[in-house]
C-alpha cells in the first residue's frame, strides 16, 4: 500500500500536475505545504500560475529518479506486528 507521501509524489510527476485542492483532498489533510512533500520525495518543484485557475504543480526527478518518500512512521505499527506474531 502506498502511503500519502507516495500518493502525492506521483501526482506531481503527472505530465497535468496536481493543484493543492486534489492533494488535500486525497489526503484529508486540512493544509499542506506542497515545497515539503516535494522535498521529502526528492522531486524538484515546478509550479504554473495561469490568471483565473488555480496554480499546478508539477515534480520531476532529478537524474530520472525520485529518492523513496520518508516515511513518518515511527514504528509502532512494525512494533505491533511483531507483538501480534
Amino acid at each position: 500500500m502506498a502511503t500519502k507521501n507516495e500518493k502525492i509524489a506521483a501526482l506531481l510527476q503527472r505530465k497535468a500536475g496536481v493543484t493543492r485542492a486534489e492533494i488535500l483532498k486525497l489526503t484529508g489533510w486540512p493544509t499542506v505545504s506542497v515545497q515539503a512533500v516535494a522535498k521529502a520525495c526528492g522531486l524538484k518543484l515546478r509550479k504554473e500560475k495561469t490568471p483565473g485557475e488555480p496554480t499546478r504543480y508539477y515534480g520531476t526527478a532529478p537524474k530520472g529518479k525520485a529518492k523513496k518518500p520518508v516515511s513518518r512512521d515511527n514504528g509502532s505499527s512494525k512494533q505491533k506486528e511483531e507483538a501480534a506474531a
